[in-house]
């Protein structure tokens, strides 16, 4: 991408996403950092699309510090660019030293989740990991810690197999981490993308089946057979949003 295609991309981004804040001088002022940990859904500019974090820091409702995500990241394992304690580390070792965020957000889980590795173990290692962010003073004074909760990886076009339980399992234990912490929120995006596959018309959408590149910026919910377009991203977004102010 060219600097004056991105420049116009997050141009559009912008105006796309509007209703998630606008910026005057006292907001500009009021405005949050945030830091992100995560997947492909949470990658800054996967495949060129702009993801949730992307089209928040356009819009100005929140300054994103540093997007940590890297496609393919699992919550389980260690020491890799590819997993949560991996970012965390990257985050500790390079950037902490820049300023701790207002917001720190994870949205991990849906490698775990939708491949068939060990959930307890999963589980247990985000666990570690939110806890490492804690003593880190993500969560002091007026600082919060978002956990993203999943929607249904069984409704993506490529699922053939039926992980909703593994779903549902994995955000009853985000729920919990934040249930039992301070100043640690939740997301609850598996909630709101059950009210998209039901209800597409009202957000906008022709079709939340089946995958679209041209269209997904649009009327397509899914830009391939496992992730959303820009318009999945924006609906993501209106949801975090909420949490960072």
């Amino acid at each position: 991408m060219t600097a004056l295609t991105r420049r116009s991309s997050l141009t559009l981004i912008a105006g796309g996403v509007a209703a998630l804040g606008t910026r005057t001088p006292a907001a500009e002022a009021a405005v949050k950092t945030f830091v992100a940990f995560g997947d492909s859904y949470t990658r800054t500019y996967r495949a060129g699309i702009p993801t949730w974090a992307d089209q928040i820091n356009a819009s100005g409702a929140a300054k994103i510090l540093v997007d940590l995500a890297v496609s393919g990241s699992f919550a389980a394992g260690s020491n890799a660019a590819t997993t949560l304690d991996g970012q965390v580390d990257r985050w500790i070792g390079t950037y902490k030293s820049r300023g701790v965020p207002d917001r720190t957000v994870i949205y991990m889980g849906n490698n775990d989740v939708g491949f068939g590795g060990s959930l307890t173990t999963a589980m247990n290692q985000y666990r570690a990991q939110v806890d490492r962010l804690i003593a880190n003073r993500v969560t002091y004074g007026s600082r919060r810690l978002v956990l993203c909760l999943l929607h249904d990886w069984s409704r993506n076009p490529s699922s053939t197999t039926s992980v909703r339980s593994r779903v549902r399992w994995w955000n009853d234990h985000l729920a919990s981490i934040a249930a039992a912490r301070p100043n640690v929120v939740t997301v609850n995006l598996f909630t709101r993308f059950e009210d998209v596959f039901a209800h597409r018309a009202k957000y906008g959408l022709v079709n939340v089946t089946a995958p679209n590149k041209s269209l997904s910026a649009t009327t397509y919910l899914y830009f391939d057979g496992n992730h959303f377009g820009r318009k999945g991203h924006a609906i993501i977004a209106k949801e975090v949003v909420r949490k960072l102010q």
